[in-house]
């Protein structure tokens, strides 16, 4: 968190202010602070009520641009976001209207923890950033690398081994199969969303080890697909002739890949540069070099973008008939 508000520049904001001092520049960036505060330590009920408030709150952001934070205070800019007018309504999303006790009672808990987030955006800004930087940092960038290194070489021993039937392929692929089997006529698509080394797995195993299965979108979030083929480690790619011209087929089990990454991410890389059929966008998650790598996926601008990027991709209109395991 100390690292997020050093990023927006609400160092020594002091009082109730931090919040409506970003709203004024950015509603977008207010929500994800907030809710990236809030589902820390979240349960999935937790989180998935969280979510669909955040829905609301960025329709809400997106159709109110700016806000008018005259003689308003954090909390009155956080009710704000999330009264959502009867006839701006989301389509499947509960409206809420106030912090009333008419909620169910996930969403009581959203609420409060929006609230508590809050106070502690509040708390951190007034402070400064050291202190709460060396509460956020106790585990350092090299301890995080050296178990995002040891996650690889478990993998690849696994593969070599066991090929598809390592422990962590084999969930993979029963996973992606799973998918498969859930469309219907109704949701007849499968969006797979793969997350740092998940995106490598996936990509192994659509390429090699299970090339039977398939999606209609990829979606590669921070990941290593780009080094892990410039390193050999794909078994289904080969060395370019040219690699300056040269690209990497496109995958036949695949409908779109779509590549998302933030230049911030020492850990994730371009790979249109290297693969045909996979289009890379760059996405700030506001976040340093320390803790940027896992915050894509907890802000809710990032789902917003990643919707819109979706609607243009080709999509089945009836499910498929795969292979069964």
């Amino acid at each position: 968190m100390a690292e997020a508000i050093d990023g927006q520049g609400l160092n020594g904001v002091t009082g109730q202010a931090a919040l409506t001092t970003l709203a004024r520049a950015s509603l977008a960036d207010t929500i994800d602070l907030l809710w990236s505060v809030a589902m820390d330590e979240a349960d999935a009920a937790g989180a998935s009520a969280l979510a669909a408030l955040a829905v609301q709150a960025m329709v809400r952001a997106e159709r109110d641009l700016t806000w008018d934070a005259a003689g308003g205070d954090d909390e009155q800019l956080l009710e704000w976001l999330l009264q959502t007018p009867s006839s701006d309504r989301v389509s499947g999303v509960p409206a809420v209207e106030r912090f009333g006790s008419a909620r169910q009672p996930e969403e009581r808990k959203a609420a409060w923890r929006l609230h508590e987030a809050v106070s502690r955006i509040a708390f951190s800004a007034a402070r400064g950033s050291s202190t709460a930087a060396r509460a956020l940092w106790r585990e350092s960038w090299h301890a995080r690398g050296s178990i995002f290194l040891g996650d690889v070489l478990t993998y690849l021993r696994q593969r070599e081994q066991s090929g598809p039937d390592g422990p962590i392929a084999a969930k993979i692929g029963r996973a992606l199969a799973e998918g498969a089997r859930l469309r219907t006529t109704d949701d007849p698509a499968l969006v797979v969303v793969a997350h740092s080394m998940g995106g490598n797995i996936v990509y192994d195993l659509l390429s090699h080890l299970r090339p039977e299965l398939e999606c209609d979108v990829l979606v590669t979030v921070g990941s290593q697909v780009g080094v892990f083929a410039e390193l050999g480690l794909l078994p289904a790619v080969s060395a370019p002739a040219d690699p300056k011209a040269d690209r990497v087929p496109a995958l036949a089990n695949v409908g779109s890949w779509i590549n998302v990454y933030d230049p911030n991410d020492p850990l994730a890389f371009v790979t249109a540069k290297i693969f045909a059929g996979s289009e890379d966008f760059a996405y700030s998650t506001g976040r340093g070099l320390r803790s940027s790598h896992s915050a894509y996926l907890r802000r809710p601008s990032f789902h917003h973008r990643l919707a819109e990027r979706l609607r243009d991709c080709p999509m089945p209109t009836t499910a498929a008939v795969l292979p069964q395991e």
